[in-house]
């Protein structure tokens, strides 16, 4: 009878093993979290996930749309292997997706800048880090154009829609390798060299309670 008892109990025992081994599900696309993504950093605040706030240590994961209010900001930690970090400036609008290299940042409206070797996507172009000590800001002004200064390290800029690669020397080209201090413009399939000061990265403001204080913006000058 004690036999009988055991066998009839086995497989309920089996099912509930097998649901531990499970990933708990995080965010709206918990199915993609094999991919990679990002880990929401200890200074976000004021920002959003698919509309929800975005609290520090949160995975962010490919699929998810992640935007800053009026004076927020937010950190998201690269979980790829070739690690990295990404800072969202204030009223910024962002969407994690996947690539051959790991989580890459697109850009749909304001300031993001990006250390190390995570890709930024705007409407009109994509930002490609060359090496772990990659700095860039980027810009993006909807899909109109966009704009990126590269801080420090190297990286390439390609307007999208085109793969013709040009002379680094010339006004403009569908393609550019940066240096540190230099800056472009993206417009359409044309990638044009600016001086260094044409760009601002907006940067929260915050009280020293923690709470947020209207909204500034430092431009970027050498």
């Amino acid at each position: 009878m004690r036999r009988i008892f055991w066998l009839g109990f086995l497989p309920l025992l089996l099912g509930i093993a097998l649901n531990a081994q499970q990933p708990a599900a995080t965010g709206a696309n918990s199915s993609n979290s094999g991919q990679g993504g990002f880990i929401a950093g200890s200074n976000t605040q004021g920002a959003t996930m698919n509309g929800v706030p975005l609290l520090p240590g949160t995975a962010v994961l490919p699929g998810e749309h992640v935007t800053t209010a009026s004076g927020g900001t937010a950190t998201l930690v690269s979980t790829g292997q070739n690690g990295g970090v990404v800072q969202l400036g204030q009223q910024t609008a962002t969407t994690v997706v996947n690539n051959s290299s790991g989580p890459q940042v697109n850009l749909t409206q304001g300031a993001v800048q990006a250390q190390g070797t995570v890709p930024v996507q705007t409407c009109t172009s994509v930002v490609m880090p060359q090496n772990n000590q990659t700095i860039v800001t980027v810009v993006a002004n909807g899909c109109q154009n966009s704009n990126v200064q590269q801080v420090a390290g190297n990286s390439t800029v390609k307007s999208l829609g085109s793969s013709q690669q040009t002379d680094n020397n010339s006004s403009s080209s569908s393609q550019a390798s940066l240096h540190s201090g230099q800056s472009v413009q993206i417009a359409g399939n044309q990638i044009q060299y600016v001086a260094p000061n044409s760009i601002s990265f907006p940067q929260p403001s915050t009280s020293t309670t923690g709470g947020t204080s209207g909204s500034g913006t430092t431009s970027q000058s050498h």
